[in-house]
């Protein structure tokens, strides 16, 4: 198959680069390092490996967490230039575990506390009645002793209520539901695009229901599926019919959308 690839690029102008092409597999077996492919040697990645590609990494082993991670980064990276973030580029195809939601969501908080510049406060005491409150002042959180400061529980506690308050008065959403927003817009937009295309063949694909040869499930818990979360969300709203049948009708399905929420 590269080996068409790179002759039919070469009759084009394309040539394949070597040193920028890596061969991703999934087989724990692979004894190869290298690929020839014509005349050169392509280098074939161990099945744990990543790559960087348009912006996105790309591997076989944890892909989801391999590339929230990379976005996460990036959009550390972006912060601190003092531009606008990336994070949710492309979030559309995601699936995210708990833990990987929690992540998102903690992520924004800390750097919208950056921005807002928040400290924990200095607890005064006082001596005569023998009761603390904290301080209104502006003593810097490195100034004070662990001792002085109100407990770190509290501090987020509040700060997390103050990050969502002033989410809302900027009429801004949550990244994750953000995140949920549009992969709700593109789920229903791939329900109802051409059939023929393979985002809607890969929709329908099942590999129980067209390989031919038998499949059996690991014995396992079953991995988190993309459209996981569509159809737990029809269940908790109690909707009649599937997500993908419930998508065809465009008014009903942007009814639905406005029920989504970072809590779901």
């Amino acid at each position: 198959m590269l080996e068409d690839l790179a002759g039919e690029s070469a009759r084009h102008g394309l040539h394949l680069h070597p040193d920028k092409s890596k061969v991703l597999t999934n087989s724990s077996r692979a004894t190869s390092e290298t690929l020839k492919v014509l005349h050169m040697q392509i280098a074939v990645l161990d099945p744990r490996a990543s790559l960087k590609y348009l912006g996105r990494k790309l591997c076989m082993v944890g892909l989801h967490d391999e590339e929230l991670n990379n976005r996460i980064s990036a959009a550390w990276a972006t912060f601190t230039r003092h531009r606008e973030a990336t994070v949710l580029y492309g979030c559309e195809a995601w699936t995210l575990k708990l833990e990987q939601q929690r992540r998102l969501r903690t992520t924004q908080r800390k750097m919208m506390r950056a921005i807002l510049g928040m400290k924990r406060r200095v607890v005064a005491s006082s001596a005569d009645s023998g009761s603390s409150d904290l301080s209104s002042n502006s003593l810097a959180e490195s100034d004070a002793s662990e001792g002085d400061l109100e407990p770190w529980s509290e501090f987020l506690k509040r700060a997390a209520k103050t990050v969502e308050c002033r989410i809302s008065a900027a009429k801004q959403e949550e990244w994750l539901t953000q995140w949920r927003r549009r992969q709700w817009r593109w789920a229903g937009k791939l329900m109802r695009t051409d059939v023929h295309k393979w985002s809607q063949k890969v929709m329908k694909w099942s590999p129980l229901l067209h390989g031919k040869k038998s499949v059996y499930r690991a014995q396992s818990r079953p991995l988190k599926r993309w459209d996981t979360d569509l159809s737990d969300f029809m269940t908790d709203q109690t909707i009649d019919g599937t997500w993908q049948d419930v998508a065809q009708d465009v008014s009903k399905w942007v009814t639905y959308e406005a029920r989504l929420g970072s809590g779901r």
